[in-house]
């Protein structure tokens, strides 16, 4: 289903070099104030500098690279940016990749001329760069802000904001899939990237609109994340010197640039992604603890497709960030957790009826996917100790010889409990 809708995307796509060079920033001349985290399920704020309180751990997008302005919109206008979320592909440094994260909070930073302030902001999980977004499946997530955040002190008046936005504990958290959707690295934006888009209200009194962001001269495309030199700026993954500007009422739409980076500033907008790691399907559940390998990278197990369901028989199940290192690993799987210190690691397969998924798997960019058989038909194993109503439990056991010591490592565990 993603890939016809995106197809179809792509079929009313405009390429980044038709970019429209029409739309001007303006100048932030107040002094930018950083209000901390508004907890939407309260309704009440944490006045801290980092806007990180109850967040979830990691940042898996960044485009938050100062650069001076703002971009003025319309009440009746969306902007739509790009960007990416990953499960593996060139993206350094260390991090826990997956195919699904479950957001809960997010940044975002704007100017207003007026007393009230009414904000909405839309993540879409697969969009095409600079396309109107009617073209991409619906987002998986819209959070309205009106008259909650700060706004000017006097109708008029320009007021700036830094503000983050805490989902947690609210039906308003959501999963975000990787790669546009699918969990699968394409190496085209066309088919890897996420939408976000940000709406203003009022503008009667003055200009409104988005922080301009992002400077990959300076603050290099996936910094500031998780999984590259996190707390530093960054310019969000996948983010291109292009946006789409959408008027709700049918006027004239289109893509668009601030004149061309360097010579402008660059064509992005503010915007930070939090989210908690472990696995964000309807089934399974990450446990025990996984020591960081040679990578930098703690490997981490999650579902990547199918189901609980013996019958079935298509469950598969995905690690990331293993080194990259031909033939080192297996899967192993057993009806018991445990908690055993072994290699450079810790087993969490409970030794009493491990059994070893005996395919030797090479990774790629750091991840290997396995599809299990339970029969153990496809993968030259023993018929896998499973039983409808108990919990199953699967690792990765990988070698490891640049890490020296043992020489080898796991990943987490995921208990997955089964069903008919």
């Amino acid at each position: 289903m993603y890939r016809t809708l995106i197809a179809i995307a792509l079929s009313l796509a405009s390429p980044a070099s038709s970019a429209q060079s029409v739309v001007r920033p303006e100048p932030i001349t107040s002094p930018v104030k950083n209000a901390g985290t508004y907890h939407l399920a309260t309704g009440t704020w944490t006045r801290n500098s980092s806007g990180t309180a109850a967040l979830g751990p990691v940042v898996i997008y960044n485009n938050d690279a100062f650069t001076g302005y703002f971009h003025p919109i319309s009440p009746v206008e969306v902007v739509v940016d790009e960007g990416r979320i990953p499960m593996g592909g060139p993206y350094p440094g260390p991090g826990a990749f997956q195919a699904d994260y479950r957001v809960d909070g997010f940044q975002i930073a704007y100017c207003t001329s007026e007393i009230s302030v009414d904000i909405e902001a839309a993540f879409f999980e697969a969009y095409v760069p600079c396309t109107d977004p009617v073209a991409a499946p619906p987002p998986v997530a819209r959070v309205s802000l009106d008259g909650v955040l700060p706004a000017s002190s006097a109708p008029g008046l320009l007021a700036c904001w830094i503000v983050t936005i805490d989902l947690s504990g609210t039906t308003d958290e959501f999963c975000l899939r990787a790669e546009g959707g699918d969990g699968v690295y394409d190496n085209d934006p066309a088919l890897d990237s996420i939408g976000l888009s940000l709406s203003i209200g009022d503008n009667a009194n003055g200009p409104a609109g988005f922080f301009v962001a992002g400077d990959p001269n300076n603050a290099p495309f996936g910094d500031g994340t998780a999984f590259q030199n996190p707390g530093f700026q960054g310019t969000g993954a996948n983010e291109q010197d292009q946006f789409f500007v959408k008027d709700t009422t049918g006027g004239p739409s289109g893509c668009f640039n601030f004149g061309g980076y360097p010579a402008a500033p660059w064509g992005g907008h503010h915007f930070r992604i939090y989210a908690q790691l472990g696995n964000c399907g309807s089934f399974g559940t990450n446990y025990c603890t996984s020591v960081p390998n040679s990578t930098g990278n703690a490997a981490t197990m999650l579902v990547q497709g199918g189901s609980p369901s013996i019958s079935a028989n298509d469950l598969v199940i995905r690690v990331a960030g293993v080194p990259d290192v031909p033939g080192i690993g297996i899967f192993i799987a057993g009806p018991g957790q445990g908690q055993i210190p072994l290699f450079n690691g810790i087993l969490c397969v409970a030794p009493v009826g491990l059994q070893r998924i005996n395919q030797v798997t090479s990774p790629v960019n750091g991840v290997v996917t396995q599809a299990i058989d339970y029969t153990g038909a496809s993968t030259g194993t023993a018929p896998l100790s499973v039983v409808a109503g108990s919990a199953f439990h699967f690792q990765h056991w990988f070698r490891d010889p640049t890490a020296g010591g043992g020489s080898a490592n796991f990943s987490d565990g995921i208990r997955i409990d089964m069903e008919p």
